[in-house]
């Protein structure tokens, strides 16, 4: 039944089941999309140097992405630091241009055997009041799996991973949900507060741990390094500051807007009833195993 599906031409709408898990056809679509996307970003640029030297050269720049991503996960590597990596590796890659030539193989390579994108995220800059953050208006890399949702949920984020995003989805619907989706400190902390996710004292003691998150204020600082989360000091009227804190430019780009209207949406309408639809067979390829 599927075989005559693949020939007849599958459509989108079709969903796919591995190991029970249901998930939309065009999501492998879109990841077969993006490797065949990253095949030809590798070959826009000939390579200066042998072929061996530019393998060398693309297996360094994948062992750093590799170990950053195990080390401090989901912290973007800054594309200046790619360059001095690859510069230590070979005297003459200035002269040669070897950034240019060497990133996009190593994105081709993740994509095509290890089901990951390299992704390119541009650092938002916030204006001259943030001309202290370094990192504004740099690219940096991350490492996101390109297996479909449902299937990286199912077996391979772990469960303490799902605790670290829900708390990330709440601080960024409180800034979506706010005026030009912005809070200064005080205010995220209050509203947090609402929730039942405490700051602990300036002094330090009585912390208080939250049953599921931990501590709010350590999962803030993950979101600042992670970039899902910006923060800028701004000057007040009368000669004092505050804290605000924007959307990061990864959360923009990894999650997006939409996503998050859609998750307020869930989390604060009440549910549409519609008619139960029974499942389709014909619309099912198995992929199990015989």
């Amino acid at each position: 039944m599927a075989g005559n599906q693949d020939e007849a031409g599958p459509s989108n709408t079709q969903n796919v089941i591995a190991d029970g898990v249901n998930f939309p056809r065009s999501e492998l679509q879109k990841a077969d999309e993006l490797r065949q996307y990253y095949e030809v970003e590798s070959q826009s640029q000939p390579l200066t140097v042998s072929e061996q030297e530019g393998q060398r050269l693309v297996r360094e720049v994948m062992r750093l992405m590799l170990m950053r991503q195990h080390s401090k996960p989901d912290v973007p590597v800054k594309r200046a630091e790619l360059s001095t990596l690859i510069n230590a590796n070979y005297k003459n890659s200035k002269q040669r241009n070897l950034g240019a030539q060497i990133i996009p193989l190593a994105q081709y390579r993740f994509a095509e055997i290890f089901g990951l994108e390299m992704k390119e995220v541009k650092m938002t800059s916030l204006g001259a009041a943030a001309a202290s953050n370094k990192d504004d208006g740099q690219k940096s890399y991350v490492l996101r799996s390109m297996l479909p949702a449902a299937v990286r949920e199912a077996f391979v984020t772990p469960p303490a991973a799902d605790n670290n995003r829900a708390f990330c989805m709440t601080v960024l619907s409180l800034l979506q949900l706010a005026d030009n989706n912005r809070l200064s400190e005080e205010d995220l902390w209050a509203k947090l507060d609402e929730l039942g996710l405490k700051r602990a004292k300036e002094d330090g003691r009585n912390r208080e741990e939250h049953p599921v998150f931990g501590r709010p204020e350590e999962e803030l600082s993950k979101m600042l390094q992670k970039r899902y989360l910006l923060a800028k000091k701004e000057k007040l009227s009368d000669g004092g500051s505050v804290m605000t804190y924007f959307m990061g430019d990864n959360a923009l780009d990894e999650i997006g807007k939409r996503p998050l209207e859609a998750f307020l949406d869930e989390m604060f309408t009440a549910p549409i009833e519609r008619p139960a639809e029974e499942e389709d067979e014909e619309d099912l390829v198995e992929l199990n195993d015989d």
